[in-house]
């Protein structure tokens, strides 16, 4: 058995896909950070379409049902407006950040990566 972390950059849904296949023969999940263009994932203001898959939505089930976190780079989605409820006070903005996804900074990624026996990134 294996413990890895998730480095989702492009393809969250992929991601998912392995996740789901990992935990599925026996691995564990360390921690799932969310950076660059994925952390749209986590923004909260995108509704659900019609029949399409809501990415955002599929991963805040699967965390719920498996008990994980979801780590958001705070830079990256700072940049894209993703905000959590204190810096959206702090801005005077909405907030953006959907639960259970939660900012998070690289030294935690760094940190989840040395206690896993192997990152993947998607």
């Amino acid at each position: 058995m294996a413990t890895f972390t998730l480095l989702i950059t492009d393809s969250p849904q992929a991601a998912l896909a392995f996740a789901e296949a990992a935990l599925a023969q026996g691995h564990r999940l360390t921690s799932v950070f969310f950076y660059g263009e994925a952390v749209r994932a986590a923004n909260a203001l995108i509704p659900a379409v019609g029949d399409e898959p809501h990415i955002g939505h599929q991963w805040r089930d699967f965390a719920k049902a498996q008990g994980l976190e979801l780590a958001v780079c705070v830079a990256a989605a700072e940049r894209r407006g993703i905000l959590d409820e204190e810096q959206a006070q702090a801005h005077d903005l909405a907030c953006a950040m959907a639960a259970p996804f939660r900012q998070a900074g690289l030294g935690e990624l760094v940190t989840a990566s040395a206690q896993s026996n192997r990152t993947v990134q998607w």
